[in-house]
Order: structure tokens, then sequence, then C-alpha cells
């Protein structure tokens, strides 16, 4: 091999290994090491997508991740955060919504959109679960274990794969 494909070949390693994580886990080795994070006065529909959440990587990793409020760190602050709600109702997603890291406009989104989106504050990885109603919010959930848990969810029965490690990409 030339020296001149070399060179290239090692920058471009390079540059991928210090782009940052390449994902974000949720499950490791069978322990939970992130939590759910609702407003302190959810909608039945967070409620509902918080519980599915937890119910569904329970199914899939064995875990129970811990849901709580958005005031309140968890035993586990340290991890990824999922914060499950809208902006106006929950004091995280509203903080993240006006440094402009997320927006959740139901006029561009539609009654129905949502988002699913991680960043990055304060050295705290936290994934925003939020719709444009609540709704939305629970699709959004739903949306979230099927992409990235790869749960299939069919008219008369739904497969949900047993791993012990569960990320999500960065």
């Amino acid at each position: 091999m030339p020296l001149k494909y070399s060179i290239v070949i090692l920058l471009t390693t390079v540059t991928l290994s210090v782009a940052g994580p390449s994902s974000f886990k949720v499950v490791q080795g069978g322990e939970a090491v992130s939590r759910i994070a609702l407003s302190s006065e959810p909608t039945p529909q967070e409620e509902l997508g918080a519980a599915e959440l937890q119910r569904y990587v329970g199914l899939m990793t064995g875990a129970t991740l811990p849901v709580g409020s958005a005031e309140t760190p968890g035993d586990n602050s340290h991890g990824l955060v999922i914060a499950i709600g809208h902006p106006a109702a929950h004091p995280l997603l509203g903080e993240l919504e006006s440094q402009g890291l997320i927006s959740v406009n139901a006029e561009v989104l539609t009654e129905d959109g949502f988002i699913l989106k991680t960043v990055r504050r304060d050295n705290h990885d936290i994934l925003a679960i939020s719709g444009a109603s609540p709704v939305a919010t629970l699709y959004a959930v739903y949306d979230f274990l099927e992409r990235f848990g790869r749960i299939g969810f069919f008219r008369y029965e739904e497969h949900v794969p047993r791993r012990s490690d569960f990320s999500i990409p960065n």
C-alpha cells in the first residue's frame, strides 16, 4: 500500500475516534445505567409512555429503568437521562428548548409530530422524547422502542429481542 493511502486511512481513523461517543448506554450488562425523567405533573400519556419504556426495556434486558421527576437528580444522575414530556411542563426539556438545543413547535411538527434527540448539557447526556401533543409524546416512545430497541408491534403479537446491553447511536 502506498504511503499516501496509509496517511489518509490513519487520519480518518483518528478523526472518527475523537468525534465523541458513538452511542449512549441505556442498559449495560443487564443493569440500568440511565433513568427516565418526567415532569412533576405528567399527563396520563406521558406516564403511560414512561411505563411502557420501562416495561419493554425490562423485557429486553431484565433491567428496570428508574422513573423519577425531572427536578430530582436520581441515584444514577451521571448516566443518560431520558426526558419524556413537553417543554412547557417539563423543566429539563424547557431549559433545552430555551437554549435552542431542541425545538418542539406544534406548527412545524403538526399535531402528531414528535422529536427524539440526544443532547449534551453540563456534561450530562439527555435523550429528549417529546411531542407536539401528549398523544404525540406517546407515539414518540413507541417509535423509540421500534427504531432503537428493534421491538416489533404487530396486530396479534409483539417481538421483543433479548439482550443484556441496550444503547442508542449518537
